[in-house]
């Protein structure tokens, strides 16, 4: 394996490094261990600790009917190297004045193999109902980047071809989130978890990323 292959970070690194290092990979993707997740991405960790993780995102990865909306088991901050990212954070309503709609949720054992646990004391591994405000949509530009909480409920929805590199901060619970959909309360839960990405879905996303945005 050549040199940029063996690559890792040893700490956030700027715009300039990061969008190098990223077309780097992408001009040679083969021979490294990516993963599909099924929410339409690609994803390759580039620290030895996995605390940092780059994400090529492709809406043709995407598992239909898979929960978009969601907490996660870390904080984490993304940066967009390159494309545009659509992100949109949902809230408990905190008044009965406040427009709300009614959502399925369940507590995900997340990565291979993610399954639903118990939702709440006593309970099966099956949705409970609540509500949630949607809040406005926010755009991330190429060279901007975010911080999300690992408690807050959200959903992206990046460009097709959009880079980020994420820097996660894990908890003590590294394991398990919330997922969220619409829908009568018997509308099943749909995984989207993780599997290794095959060669053609690997060479087709990277070339669709670098024709889209280089």
């Amino acid at each position: 394996m050549d040199n940029a292959k063996r690559q890792v970070l040893r700490g956030p690194l700027d715009v300039t490094t990061s969008r190098a290092l990223v077309w780097s990979i992408l001009r040679e993707p083969l021979g490294r261990a990516w993963t599909t997740q099924g929410l339409g991405m690609m994803r390759l960790y580039l620290s030895a600790d996995r605390t940092v993780r780059l994400h090529v995102w492709d809406r043709a990865l995407a598992v239909p009917g898979a929960a978009p909306v969601h907490t996660h088991p870390w904080d984490f901050n993304s940066l967009v190297v390159v494309g545009r990212v659509f992100n949109q954070r949902f809230t408990a309503p905190e008044a009965s004045t406040v427009v709300a709609s009614t959502w399925n949720r369940v507590r995900m054992k997340c990565g291979v193999g993610a399954h639903i646990v118990a939702t709440l004391p006593a309970t099966a591994a099956q949705p409970d109902r609540c509500q949630l405000v949607e809040g406005a949509v926010e755009t991330w530009h190429e060279g901007e980047s975010y911080w999300q909480d690992r408690d807050e409920i959200h959903r992206s929805m990046p460009e097709d071809g959009t880079v980020t590199i994420v820097t996660r901060r894990f908890g003590p619970d590294s394991d398990h989130a919330w997922v969220f959909w619409r829908g009568a309360a018997d509308v099943p839960w749909k995984s989207a978890e993780p599997r290794p990405s095959t060669d053609a879905e690997v060479v087709a996303v990277a070339a669709r990323s670098l024709e889209a945005w280089w």
